[in-house]
């Protein structure tokens, strides 16, 4: 199973991988081990790396965590009300659902830099680093990022969707919480079928990203979309969303 996608109405640098979770066959793939600034993607990894924690017994999912006042930052939707705790599960849903920063940022306190990446070489996905944390502005201009690509992204999903990364009932909660996402604003955009998609979204200036499994005529899909366009801020959503309708039309006809 092939498929071919017309790309070159698009002058946008883009990445994508399309792979059938099953069998592991790679039905698309354009420049898919190009290593990219990760944007919010590096949450999945993030996650997984606190389940493999709770799965050890060193963290709990009903554990407490403070949320200082000084670690709440201000695109939050969810820490207005100021210094709380909140358990280790809410703060993971927030990541992930939602793209929390604050969250995100709390969840790397509490791991520690070089235990999620010593994760992520252990685990395989070696394109795959963290170096600073979510709207740290003096880190990115020292020239530190966070960054992934097709191949990890594709790697990671599909450990968890095989039960392979985490225990049966841990892969079974990130797949709940990856469905939950909220951003439908991307690879969703202009299909009007309701499917099923558990996938996690990021973005940056010119740059959108949109990954995860899709159930297709009772068959799990892995699609994974990066577009960076630097002449335009936001033609990216839309890029995304077209090539995200190609795909979805394609395997849904697919034999």
């Amino acid at each position: 199973m092939i498929m071919k996608l017309d790309l070159s109405p698009y002058r946008a640098d883009i990445q994508v991988l399309i792979a059938d979770i099953g069998s592991d066959e790679i039905i698309y793939a354009k420049d898919a081990c190009k290593v990219v600034r990760s944007a919010s993607l590096i949450k999945v990894g993030i996650m997984c790396c606190v389940f493999d924690e709770v799965q050890k017994g060193t963290l709990s999912l009903e554990q407490k965590l403070l949320v200082k006042k000084e670690r709440i930052l201000p695109d939050t939707a969810y820490f207005e009300d100021g210094e709380r705790r909140y358990s280790l599960l809410e703060l993971v849903i927030w990541m992930i659902i939602n793209s929390d920063n604050t969250a995100t940022n709390v969840l790397i306190d509490i791991l520690g830099f070089a235990k999620i990446n010593a994760y992520f070489k252990k685990i395989g996905v070696a394109d795959t680093s963290l170096e600073r944390y979510m709207l740290d502005q003096k880190a990115m201009l020292a020239g530190k990022d966070n960054y992934t690509s097709q191949n990890d992204m594709y790697k990671l999903f599909r450990m968890i969707f095989q039960n392979r990364i985490l225990n049966t009932d841990l892969c079974d909660l990130s797949i709940s919480i990856l469905k939950r996402q909220r951003s439908k604003d991307l690879l969703l955009r202009y299909i009007s079928d309701d499917v099923c998609f558990a996938h996690k979204t990021g973005e940056l200036d010119h740059l959108r990203h949109d990954v995860g499994v899709i159930k297709i005529n009772d068959r799990y899909y892995y699609i994974g979309v990066s577009v960076y366009d630097k002449d335009h801020i936001d033609t990216d959503l839309r890029i995304i969303g077209k090539i995200g309708k190609m795909i979805y039309d394609q395997l849904k006809n697919m034999d």
